[in-house]
């Protein structure tokens, strides 16, 4: 986590050169730096989580069946829609803290100022975490000594890549923004 926040901002600064493994001494500030990466995360995805807990919650006292055609429609669409809010979220969060994530209104006023760029950014997201499950798939038939370093080494390229482009997104519409 402290790796990927180190790339995004190395990515709104501009800089060209991805940041070194970051060396934090002082508990504190590891602990806002990781609280930066998944606290967005985890607001993002919060519908989706709260579905499929409500889902379990509900289905385990019904009896009834989880997984059905329409809970998968439902689960792509939320999931879908905190991919869409997720690079936003990280930018606010990383730029003005805790309660403004909360802001969707203002949040969606700036990605309307970067519409073209925001939506290459999300289609990037989907693009690379649609490549991880298929890396995934690919590699499930394999020994898990192998298969388990391979899924690793993928989500941690997607990620770096996906918060490097994020990180990039801001830097070229940090003027349209006005932050």
């Amino acid at each position: 986590m402290l790796f990927f926040y180190a790339v995004m901002e190395s990515g709104t600064k501009g800089e060209a050169v991805l940041p070194g493994w970051p060396q934090v001494d002082d508990p504190r500030e590891m602990r806002s730096r990781v609280l930066h990466m998944l606290v967005p995360l985890i607001f993002c995805f919060l519908p989706m989580i709260a579905f499929w807990l409500y889902l379990g919650i509900s289905g385990a006292l019904a009896g009834v069946s989880m997984i059905t055609p329409e809970r998968v429609w439902i689960t792509a669409g939320l999931g879908f829609g905190g991919l869409c809010y997720l690079p936003i979220a990280l930018l606010i969060f990383h730029f003005y803290g805790e309660i403004q994530i909360l802001n969707v209104v203002a949040a969606v006023r700036s990605i309307f100022r970067m519409p073209g760029d925001y939506a290459r950014v999300v289609a990037l997201l989907l693009v690379l975490f649609g490549l991880h499950g298929v890396a995934g798939w690919l590699t499930a038939g394999l020994p898990p000594f192998l298969s388990v370093p391979l899924a690793a080494l993928a989500g941690f390229y997607i990620l770096t890549v996906a918060m490097r482009a994020i990180g990039l997104m801001y830097h070229r519409n940090r003027e349209r923004l006005g932050w």
